[in-house]
């Protein structure tokens, strides 16, 4: 039986508020999943971007490789995106990194690029971060 969108808010919802991120991915790519199938393709991103980003380690357990694969399918929005999330996210970190150690020329270079790519490939939720940066370094 599938879920629906309310049932798969529901348990991310309560995987959420148990900070069980483990539970909560495979609720997350589920509720992906439909969205994709519902044309809704930037909200099933956005969701497994957000999610997939909180894992430090176990990046060869199934859920995380499933997550992956859904964020890596082409859609009608977006081309295969190959490497650039991972180098738009390293951008945002060094961004991060030099803001906080007081290297606002070096944060503002790199927090430039993860924006500017962040828009290109249509991440929405990321950009949004990264602007975050940009107007916290200014």
């Amino acid at each position: 039986m599938r879920k629906n969108n309310y049932e798969n808010g529901v348990l991310i919802a309560i995987a959420g508020a148990r900070r069980s991120k483990a539970l909560e991915l495979p609720a997350a790519t589920s509720l992906a999943r439909l969205w994709q199938r519902q044309g809704r393709k930037d909200d099933a991103r956005q969701v497994l971007d957000e999610i997939q980003s909180w894992f430090t380690e176990g990046f060869d357990s199934p859920d995380l490789r499933t997550a992956r694969k859904l964020l890596n399918e082409p859609s009608g929005h977006h081309p295969d995106l190959g490497m650039r999330p991972l180098i738009a996210h390293c951008h945002l970190g060094l961004g991060k990194l030099y803001r906080r150690t007081g290297q606002r020329e070096q944060a503002h270079e790199h927090l430039t690029t993860a924006t500017t790519m962040y828009r290109e490939m249509g991440m929405t939720y990321w950009l949004e971060q990264a602007e975050a940066e940009m107007r916290a370094s200014e």
